[in-house]
């Protein structure tokens, strides 16, 4: 009599998990949209290094892809404990000081990104959140990890993002 019960809670759990989804994502459309439009006025910028212009390219060509939004996470956490490591070895790079002018808005940009990337998949979304909480917790560096991990997650990854998270950092 009992068997149906684990074939109910599955349905549900599915259900739920599909509809919470489908939720995250319309919730996050405008700030996808508004995404667009930040990106259309980093792109027009008279100054823009062609590796920058590459990387938000890659950003919107990956603004609506779930293996992003799960590559993003786990590289998240491989990149945390990679960065909690070398914090441990004292490894330093060298930093440089010169800073492009449209900084400020490419760090929003990213910002934006990052959730919009991420809202593509519930369970990516859970996974870094939950993540960054622990993370915070015990004290692993996180922003570097979420720098690092921001382009890594995707196929076409370009040293100059890397640049200016790390020199965000």
């Amino acid at each position: 009599m009992t068997w149906y019960v684990p074939l109910i809670w599955s349905l549900i759990i599915v259900v739920t998990y599909a509809y919470a989804g489908r939720r995250l994502s319309g919730f996050f459309h405008p700030v996808k949209m508004e995404l667009v439009d930040r990106a259309e006025e980093l792109l027009n910028h008279p100054r823009m290094k062609e590796q920058d212009r590459n990387g938000i390219e890659m950003i919107l060509d990956c603004l609506y892809s779930n293996r992003a939004a799960w590559g993003f996470a786990f590289a998240t956490i491989i990149f945390s404990f990679s960065a909690a490591i070398m914090k441990l070895k004292n490894f330093s790079r060298k930093q440089q000081t010169i800073d492009p002018p449209y900084k400020r808005q490419l760090l929003q940009f990213l910002r934006l990104a990052t959730l919009s990337i991420l809202s593509n998949s519930l369970g990516a979304f859970i996974l870094f959140f939950v993540w960054m909480a622990l993370a915070i917790v015990i004290t692993l560096p996180v922003k570097e990890a979420a720098k690092k991990a921001a382009f890594a997650s995707t196929k076409h990854h370009t040293k100059s993002v890397h640049h200016h998270f790390e020199k965000a950092a």
